[in-house]
């Protein structure tokens, strides 16, 4: 699976671990920069591949961004974003 900030350019890759099943939750912090798959507890950042060798992962810029998810061979993919406001010094 793909997830692509088109207002960025900046995107993400993950693959699936053997032994996830439907319904399992795959959750990806890229503050942390972890990816926790419910069903093993575990982070399986290696898992995830970046589209840059930017330390920052994914990044958003202020104001509205435009988030893509491709993905062939999956069903009943529900994708749910999530952030927090921050101010940097």
């Amino acid at each position: 699976m793909r997830i692509t900030n088109t207002t960025t350019g900046e995107w993400i890759e993950l693959t699936a671990p053997a032994g996830l099943a439907t319904g399992d939750v795959v959750t990806v912090d890229t503050e942390a920069k972890t990816v926790v798959a419910d069903p093993f507890g575990r982070n399986i950042y290696r898992a995830m591949t970046k589209g840059s060798h930017r330390a920052a992962v994914l990044r958003l810029q202020p104001g509205a961004n435009t988030i893509q998810v491709d993905e062939t061979g999956l069903d009943e993919v529900a994708i749910t974003v999530t952030w927090r406001e921050r101010m940097y010094t």
